[in-house]
This record gives structure tokens, sequence and C-alpha cells, in this order.
């Protein structure tokens, strides 16, 4: 299933330290922002759509510059975050069911 290779992708980039790579795509971008919303306990409500992307990846961005990461992990998460240039990738399921996975982690 592509959901899982996403998953997969993004887990093995926070896994390593001082990493410096890139999210490939608005689907690891949906992934990603599923765990920042829940490291930075904000309210996002779900399902998301990819319309909604760019204003929950905007919301991150601001919430991470009062927030202290704990670890490499979140170091690279709101790195990668950060340098992402959304793609308005349009599969709506496949970015909903991402977000939701991240925010389960």
């Amino acid at each position: 299933m592509v959901e899982s290779i996403v998953r997969d992708a993004v887990e093995i980039k926070l896994g390593f330290e001082n990493f410096t790579g890139i999210l490939q795509s608005d689907y690891e971008l949906a992934y990603a922002l599923g765990k920042a919303v829940t490291i930075l306990q904000m309210d996002v409500a779900e399902p998301v759509t990819s319309k909604e992307i760019e204003d929950i990846w905007s919301r991150v961005v601001k919430a991470m510059e009062g927030y202290q990461p704990a670890n490499s992990q979140e170091e690279n998460l709101f790195r990668l975050i950060k340098i992402y240039r959304i793609q308005k990738q349009k599969e709506e399921d496949a970015i909903s069911n991402l977000f939701h996975s991240g925010r389960s982690v």
C-alpha cells in the first residue's frame, strides 16, 4: 500500500540524526503535519483535504516558533515541514488518511 510506504519514508527521515533530506510529496507532508499537530497539541478538525494542507502547514510553522523540540526526531520533523514547498497534489483520500495516520503515532 502506498500510504504505508509514505509513512515509512517519513519515519526513516526522522530517525536520522542531523538529516539533511527533504519531504518528497504532499503525501509525506500530510503525514508529517499530522505528527506535528499532535506534538504541538493543535486543534485540527478531520478529515483534512488537500485544500486545507497549506493552511495547516502555515499554522504549524507559526506554532513551531514557540516550541523547543524534545529530540532530534522532532527537530528533523519541524525542519522538514518548514522547508517544504506545497505541490498541491489532489489525492484526497491519501492526504486525509496520511494526516490521520500521523496523528495516531
